[in-house]
């Protein structure tokens, strides 16, 4: 878990305020915490230390925080909170192994998430695949009328130099369609046209 404070010492107070807000968000007034986060605090002693204490910080706390006198001219001190999130990924579909038929084709997308906004690629052989369908993030994997050639491990990369990056491996098995299968089918169908007295020309659409 991190922590962060922002200090804030204010000379002279007086009977001004002194307010901190985030963005547009009152978040505490006079050294007290207003805003419904547990994980906000006041370090303060009511006169001259104003200073806004985070613990625990994480992504929904990022954005700019200013301390202000409320006065007539009003006085900002400002700091900017981003959050660094190394990258994480939702693979779908997310089976480990992924059947398919020779002829069929797979989309599998790669949702990376982190800040920075993580960068996308795809691993097969250990060897960067450049030569497929992606979208344009390269969040997307398309691989279409797919034969034996296809069959392999990939992996799906997620990179933003924050941590390690994270990776999503995955296998495709193709399995071929049997010649002996489709003879058996068709002579199956010839022999139920003959009992049925079906339209034989119908056979034509299964060859």
């Amino acid at each position: 878990d991190h922590e962060v404070t922002f200090e804030c010492y204010v000379k002279n107070k007086g009977s001004t305020s002194v307010v901190w807000m985030r963005d547009n968000t009152f978040i505490a007034f006079d050294g007290k915490v207003v805003q419904p986060d547990a994980n906000f605090h006041m370090d303060t002693d009511f006169k001259e230390k104003f200073n806004l204490r985070i613990s625990k910080v994480e992504p929904r706390h990022k954005g700019t925080y200013r301390c202000q006198i409320v006065s007539l001219v009003a006085k900002n001190l400002e700091y900017n909170l981003e959050i660094l999130v190394p990258p994480s990924i939702n693979r779908l579909p997310s089976e480990e192994v992924i059947t398919l038929r020779e002829g069929d084709s797979l989309t599998v997308q790669c949702l990376a998430h982190g800040n920075p906004k993580p960068e996308v690629s795809w691993i097969k052989k250990g060897k960067r695949l450049d030569n497929v369908n992606f979208d344009e993030a390269k969040t997307t994997l398309s691989l279409e009328n797919v034969d034996e050639s296809y069959a392999d491990t990939y992996s799906c990369v997620a990179k933003n130099d924050v941590g390690e990056p994270a990776t999503s491996e995955f296998q495709i098995l193709v399995r071929r369609e049997s010649i002996f299968f489709k003879r058996d089918l068709l002579l199956f169908l010839f022999v139920c046209c003959l009992i049925f007295k079906c339209d034989s020309s119908s056979l034509f659409f299964f060859s």
